[in-house]
């Protein structure tokens, strides 16, 4: 494997318990934006423009950075109708599962000020209930890093 951008941006959170009131508000922004969708009709499937990079580079440097990036998802994820209509009709869920899936998803310790599903391991959700913003995202050393080992 080549080697990883050397300025790779770091995340030094400190993991905290489970917090009843950041599930409550999660589950509370996945009703809203399931309502949004249910207000639509049938919402359309938005669909990344970003090409797949390597998964075990993308891997490698999102472990090493710790999760920078992850500290602006708060207790949604990123998660929003056009995500949560893609991932229902995917998964096969209903709101209701749907809804369970995602508060199983919040492990017993999380990152204070970072994403409620921001955990110990990474992220705790499986890429397929994850948001397009964080299956498309890289940051900028690492879409650099991705560029130059593609040209």
């Amino acid at each position: 494997m080549a080697a990883l951008p050397a300025d790779l941006p770091s995340f030094g959170g400190r993991l905290v318990p489970r917090d009843p009131a950041r599930v409550k508000a999660m589950v509370a922004h996945l009703r809203r934006e399931l309502q949004e969708a249910s207000k639509a009709g049938r919402a359309r499937v938005v669909r990344s423009n970003v090409p797949d990079a390597d998964p075990d580079i993308v891997a490698t440097a999102c472990t090493a950075c710790g999760g920078h990036c992850c500290r602006k998802g708060g207790n949604d994820g990123f998660l929003d109708t056009h995500d949560l209509v893609r991932i229902s009709r995917a998964l096969r869920l209903n709101r209701t599962k749907l809804e369970a899936a995602y508060t199983a998803a919040v492990a017993d310790a999380t990152y204070q000020d970072s994403c409620i599903f921001h955990a110990a391991g990474g992220c705790t959700l499986p890429r397929e209930m994850r948001s397009r913003i964080c299956n498309a995202y890289y940051c900028g050393p690492l879409e650099r890093h991705l560029k130059d080992r593609a040209a």
